[in-house]
């Protein structure tokens, strides 16, 4: 679990620091002036504290001082020492309602609907979230289907516009057809159509993600998919980027960077999400390339280590989109098994935030993106 704790004390001097004009000269100069001409902090440990330099020791004296100086913003006889940034589960904080939907299998031999251990352990490892607690949730099954015009008639698709219901989809969009949905309904395209990527494109207009799976069986034959980049044309667009994919790896494409897995090794995941009109709503996709990932994204929200919020709802504007990129490595639990046992005996480590949070924004016909 990360550890996400700030000082309140840093907070409130990088709000001074800018005020003095961004000069730590100055900010040492005004807290000796508020001092009654008396020194206690020089400008260099007043730049420590500001930048979040770790260990910076402080004395009793020093302490009271800057105490005196936050002062009434703030104060350490009123106030606790540290206090939390937001995190990605703080943004439910005002949601009532929220469906979670997995991907299932149907079996006409047995009868009945199998779902994948890993979504499983995904699913109820956000669930005991104390974030999440003040939910009411319910649970829907996405059956997959080959015939993917029979998708539309499903009784699950009417409950993803159900009002002041949030939305969490897991597993990939050739596993899950609410991540399918979900994405093409937070980005504007239109679902279970592949994107015509021509020969002349560039990065600059394509959407923020796209997924590569070059294996037809692994995607369960799914052609059709919003979000379906071929090999060829990532290693045409994102040249040594690219260069090491392999036909036996998946990849996920996000602004400019090409994050490839391995089913034994580094494996990547992409959480998606954005608020919904007119009620402020989420939608939220956890897409991992294999399944230990979607697990594995799931732990690293519920345990806070993902460190943004969404923007509050902007009524009558676009609502910017959330990603995220989640690393784990898959290994073998057992090293005496079969080898063709790996299915059963995977495990995830390491698993946690990589690369920076992005905000997106689409201009004219461009997405473009901040980093939070």
């Amino acid at each position: 679990m990360t550890d996400d704790r700030q000082l309140y004390l840093r907070k409130l001097l990088i709000e001074k620091y800018v005020r003095m004009g961004r000069s730590y000269n100055s900010l040492e100069a005004h807290m000796t002036k508020q001092n009654h001409g008396k020194k206690i902090l020089n400008r260099i440990k007043l730049q420590e504290l500001c930048e979040g330099v770790k260990d910076v020791s402080l004395r009793i004296s020093e302490l009271k001082a800057l105490d005196d100086y936050l002062s009434p913003q703030f104060s350490l006889c009123k106030q606790p020492f540290f206090y939390r940034e937001g995190d990605f589960l703080d943004s439910f904080s005002e949601e009532s309602n929220l469906s979670i939907y997995v991907g299932t299998r149907y079996s006409r031999e047995l009868r009945t609907e199998t779902v994948s251990g890993w979504d499983l352990r995904a699913f109820r490892n956000l669930l005991r979230s104390p974030e999440l607690s003040h939910l009411h949730v319910e649970i829907e099954d996405v059956v997959n289907r080959a015939d993917l015009a029979r998708v539309q008639k499903d009784i699950w698709m009417s409950g993803i516009k159900k009002d002041r219901y949030s939305v969490f989809s897991f597993g990939s969009p050739f596993v899950n057809h609410a991540t399918e949905v979900l994405l093409a309904n937070m980005l504007g395209v239109t679902s279970f159509k592949k994107p015509v990527i021509s020969q002349g494109s560039d990065s600059n207009n394509l959407l923020p993600f796209y997924l590569i799976w070059p294996r037809s069986e692994e995607r369960q034959n799914i052609e059709d998919c919003a979000f379906l980049m071929d090999m060829g044309v990532a290693k045409r667009l994102y040249k040594e980027k690219a260069a090491d994919m392999l036909n036996a790896h998946r990849a996920i494409v996000l602004a400019d960077n090409v994050y490839i897995s391995e089913r034994m090794g580094d494996n990547y995941g992409l959480l998606v999400a954005q608020r919904q009109e007119p009620d402020g709503r989420i939608y939220a996709v956890m897409c991992g390339t294999y399944g230990p990932t979607t697990y594995g994204m799931a732990k690293c929200v519920a345990n806070r280590g993902v460190a943004a919020v969404l923007p509050p709802l902007r009524s009558g504007k676009q609502q910017p989109i959330l990603t995220a990129i989640i690393k784990g490595t898959v290994c073998r639990r057992d090293e005496t098994a079969e080898p063709d046992s790996d299915r059963e005996n995977r495990k995830l480590i390491n698993v946690g935030q990589y690369d920076n949070l992005l905000l997106w924004e689409k201009r004219g016909d461009q997405w473009h993106y901040l980093v939070t």
